[in-house]
């Protein structure tokens, strides 16, 4: 006899199938996409939530976020008609941090192949979480998960600046390695809660990175642009140069905070603050906002609430100080002429705090660059015409796309840790981070 199908029951993802799980402090978002057979991503499912159990995006409550999760991805599956397993994952902690490490190798003669490039690499993870025994730089803490490693440039027998050494010959190779890492118990508390979710973690990535895949163009990436992603908990920053990331931080301080000002100031409750917010707020304030008044309760009980009045001009001078705040924490990291240098002139925001009216133009007037609001290009499906809230979302689905896998190689020369007083082609790059 033949099995008996269930009507409602929902396919299982196929190898075409690739599904990003964005974990804000204040939402949750689940996005599936397929991939065709040209490469290109139709995005077919989206599912969101109203995060509870995260704060600066820190886990805080495993059982409050597993819940949030599932109700997000539940969603997405519905919308996809289709079960997902595997998922790629976004992370907005505050204790992320960032190293350069210049390292150098042996070749011994041998034509340069992708196993050298791994070599590097893996030398610049274990060195940052202090596991490289010629390592004479303090660069690590014990408790570090390694997220990211990236080699900015190549050097060659001392000839720097290339970006692809694979086929070339000599006798030394080295790169400046721009590794990413965060907090152990954060990455281990997030692994578990997707583990309880019964979802498997395919790759984490820092929300300014997912979001630069998917909103930076080309000249962007290659002539120096600062990416903010403005989160609720968080503001994520990366700078991007040269095709490459060269430094990137995670603020503790985003969208909630705005929400939690207003409440205190006025008072209200945090339900009508994030309302006045999103009905009246803009980053800086307009003339005639002093004659536009509104109405906000004192608590969140209706029988004894008093409804207080405040004008327009009152409310966007409490946002507008936060905001202004934000960004000039980003003006400080940018000022670093090490840093500088490598930022450019560009600023693209993205994230649901890009959507406050107003906000690019008092980005451009603290930060004194031309500033964009980023939104995800070359996606398919129901993410067609997407605004700067999905930005992340779209990125971890991009960077999420099948790639051609290089098969293990046997060990090679151990390479070592340039030293900090020895002079290299890479040197400016290396003053970035002082060492």
């Amino acid at each position: 006899m033949a099995p008996i199908s269930m009507p409602n029951a929902l396919s299982v993802s196929s190898p075409r199938t690739v599904a990003a799980l964005d974990i804000g402090s204040s939402r949750i978002t689940c996005m599936i996409a397929e991939v065709g057979d040209t490469g290109a991503m139709e995005v077919i499912g989206i599912g969101t939530y109203r995060a509870k159990g995260i704060r600066a995006g820190q886990i805080v409550d495993m059982d409050l976020v597993r819940y949030c999760i599932l109700q997000a991805v539940s969603a997405a599956e519905k919308s996809a008609e289709m079960q997902i397993k595997e998922v790629h994952v976004s992370l907005s902690s505050s204790q992320v941090r960032s190293t350069l490490l210049p390292v150098e190798m042996p070749l011994r003669g041998e034509t340069i192949e992708a196993r050298h490039i791994q070599q590097l690499t893996a030398f610049a993870r274990k060195a940052v979480l202090g596991q490289a025994p010629q390592s004479k730089v303090e660069v690590s803490t014990p408790s570090l998960h390694v997220m990211h490693t990236i080699p900015l440039e190549f050097v060659v027998d001392g000839e720097g600046g290339i970006s692809d050494p694979c086929g070339m010959l000599g006798t030394t190779l080295g790169t400046p390695c721009h590794v990413i890492s965060t907090s152990l118990s954060s990455f281990t508390n997030l692994a578990r809660c997707l583990e309880n979710c019964h979802l498997v973690m395919r790759s984490a990535s820092i929300a300014s990175l997912a979001a630069a895949h998917a909103c930076l163009t080309d000249d962007e990436r290659e002539l120096g642009t600062t990416l903010i992603d403005l989160g609720g908990g968080t503001t994520s920053m990366v700078v991007y140069s040269g095709d490459k990331p060269c430094y990137t931080e995670v603020l503790p301080i985003g969208g909630r905070s705005i929400t939690s000002d207003i409440a205190n100031v006025l008072p209200t409750t945090l339900l009508h603050a994030e309302r006045l917010k999103l009905s009246f707020g803009r980053a800086f304030i307009q003339p005639g906002d002093e004659r536009s008044i509104i109405e906000a309760p004192t608590s969140a009980d209706p029988q004894t609430a008093e409804q207080r009045k405040i004008s327009v001009s009152f409310l966007n001078q409490i946002i507008q100080a936060r905001v202004e705040e934000i960004f000039e924490m980003v003006a400080q990291r940018l000022e670093n002429p090490q840093i500088a240098r490598y930022a450019g002139r560009r600023v693209v925001l993205t994230g649901g705090g890009a959507l406050l009216p107003g906000i690019k133009d008092e980005a451009c007037r603290v930060l004194q660059k031309e500033v964009r609001i980023g939104r995800p290009f070359n996606m398919g499906g129901i993410l067609e015409s997407a605004g700067p809230e999905w930005a992340t979302a779209a990125g971890l689905l991009k960077a999420g796309l099948p790639k051609h896998r290089t098969p293990k190689a046997p060990p090679l020369a151990e390479p070592v840790l340039d030293q900090p007083g020895a002079r290299s082609a890479w040197h400016p790059i290396r003053k970035l981070f002082g060492i």
